[in-house]
């Protein structure tokens, strides 16, 4: 049998596994560009795993990657703290928990274009070419709110996408929106309803229930 990775790992990773009898870790070293770019994909790799466990193992590790990215770059963490207060100054930190909805102006705006655009954003943090992961229940919201739920295979999508902090949170969202496309097909509802307002807002109430069992707050 052969697991593959072809992923960054720590230093004595390939003689810990040389150790178990059985097991042989095959390696190589990387030249100074494949490193780099290694290293902004394990930047990502960490980040989610902090994001799934939000442990204090899972920040060590993120913690680990970005200090190697500051060793690797001549980064001095003076610098660093400097940056970071210069634009609290300017903009704030995070303390105040305010989330940006959206930007109403007349006119298109090139920064506005540029953010919105940005690889990451369009990737998810996998940084590849799939759907965009729902991260938080009024993004699960709004993003029923914008579909045709009648149609099963939409819903179905959409429970593909939600990865909440909480495994059994995600795990229960997962199945009750399932559950809805399940019942949809089954009983046809499409021949039951002229639009899909009322079921839909009964999968948005089934949701913020859910949510308030597990001490989240939704958006109405």
């Amino acid at each position: 049998m052969i697991y593959t990775y072809n992923k960054l790992v720590r230093d004595k990773i390939p003689k810990e596994i040389n150790n178990v009898k059985g097991r042989k870790a095959n390696y190589r070293i990387l030249d100074n560009n494949e490193y780099m770019q290694e290293l902004d994909k394990k930047l990502f790799e960490e980040a989610h795993e902090f994001i799934e466990e939000h442990s204090i193992e899972e920040l060590a590790d993120l913690m680990e990657v970005i200090e190697t990215i500051m060793k690797e770059k001549n980064i001095l963490h003076k610098d660093v703290e400097i940056a970071r207060q210069l634009k609290n100054k300017k903009k704030g930190s995070f303390k105040d928990k305010v989330y940006l909805i959206n930007v109403e102006q007349e006119q298109a705006d090139e920064r506005e274009e540029k953010e919105l655009n940005k690889e990451w954003r369009k990737n998810s943090l996998s940084n590849n070419n799939e759907t965009i992961t729902i991260w938080n229940t009024n993004e699960l919201l709004e993003e029923i709110q914008k579909i045709n739920i009648l149609n099963c295979e939409h819903l179905r999508e959409i429970a593909d996408r939600v990865e909440m902090f909480d495994t059994n949170y995600t795990s229960e969202l997962k199945q009750v929106i399932i559950d809805k496309a399940d019942i949809i097909k089954l009983n046809n509802l499409k021949e039951k309803y002229n639009n899909d307002e009322k079921i839909k807002k009964e999968l948005l109430v089934e949701i913020k229930e859910i949510a308030s069992y597990y001490g989240i707050t939704s958006g109405s």
